[in-house]
């Protein structure tokens, strides 16, 4: 799970559907992302609206990106 887009998104006190709708993309497939089964090479135009979205820098986002993906090789 990607639990900094979930600590982004509670912290903004956004919805999984306000933020799929700011994205363009269904609830269903935001929910995806923020578990970790769509978008495991998170593509840079995701990484900029999720930056827009919660006002946070795109270098913010890569590296957190950098760190799931670390810890989601050693389990």
């Amino acid at each position: 799970m990607r639990e900094y887009l979930v600590d982004y998104r509670k912290k903004s006190d956004f919805s999984q559907h306000y933020v799929a709708k700011r994205l363009g993309i269904s609830s269903q497939y935001y929910q995806m992302i923020e578990n970790g089964t769509r978008q495991k090479n998170m593509n840079i135009t995701l990484v900029s609206k999720l930056s827009d979205v919660f006002c946070v820098p795109m270098q913010e986002i890569i590296n957190q990106e950098q760190q799931w993906k670390s810890g989601e090789q050693l389990c």
